[in-house]
């Protein structure tokens, strides 16, 4: 099982979220959004600092970035530092 980390629930996020529940292998497990809004059996975060910590780093296997274009390259330089693949929803970085 590949746990995800998915960083932004806006209409991208949303989509990929649905794309990865077609996936017996893939499961996000915990989400980065702005609300505190409840999903169910993932765990939300508001708090990039939590959602970036040491306890995290090993609970999530790979990445999703959906956020707006110019946070890109914020979240691509945090998940390099951890070692961890991701997709980047385009553009990469604006």
């Amino acid at each position: 099982m590949i746990r995800l980390g998915l960083i932004g629930l806006g209409k991208m996020g949303k989509t990929f979220l649905n794309e990865t529940k077609k996936f017996e292998n893939l499961k996000v497990t915990k989400v980065l959004k702005k609300q505190k809004k409840k999903i169910k059996n993932i765990k939300v975060f508001t708090n990039k600092n939590l959602f970036f910590s040491k306890k995290n780093k090993s609970e999530i296997d790979a990445f999703i970035i959906t956020t707006p274009a110019i946070s890109h390259f914020f979240y691509l330089k945090k998940i390099i530092k951890k070692n961890k693949p991701m997709i980047i929803e385009k553009p990469l970085i604006q």
